[in-house]
């Protein structure tokens, strides 16, 4: 963890620019909230902010946080997941029509070719649905 930002009136925590809203306990005229290991800076609504060092004074932050980060990688990963089922059946649909494709073309081309009508490539294609 490299910074962390809390602004109050958004109930909004950053940690290392990612953001997630919560629903935090306010403190009386606190803004907001700068806070890096080395040291933190607290706005308030009231006056000149207070800078200081020390470990991140609120805990429920950075808790509600991670479970908020936990349930957006979950999400990710069941997307990615779903995405890859879909792109895997896509792909499966087109081989199966592909292997149709191949069998029925040189069948409709010796039909029409016994039958006097010899066919060009392009109108084998568009009888057959081929590309």
């Amino acid at each position: 963890m490299n910074k962390i930002t809390y602004v109050q009136g958004d109930q909004l925590v950053l940690i290392d620019g990612v953001g997630y809203s919560g629903t935090y306990d306010e403190t009386p005229n606190l803004h907001a909230i700068q806070w890096t290991p080395l040291s933190h800076t607290m706005e308030w609504t009231t006056g000149r902010p207070t800078v200081g060092s020390g470990a991140y004074p609120y805990q429920q932050h950075i808790d509600e946080w991670n479970l908020k980060k936990i349930d957006a990688d979950q999400t990710l990963v069941a997307e990615e997941v779903a995405t890859a089922a879909i792109n895997t059946q896509a792909a499966a649909t087109q081989a199966q029509r592909d292997a149709a494709l191949a069998t029925l073309k040189p069948k409709v081309e010796a039909v029409f070719t016994a039958g006097g009508y010899p066919l060009t490539t392009e109108e084998l294609n568009i009888i057959c649905g081929g590309g």
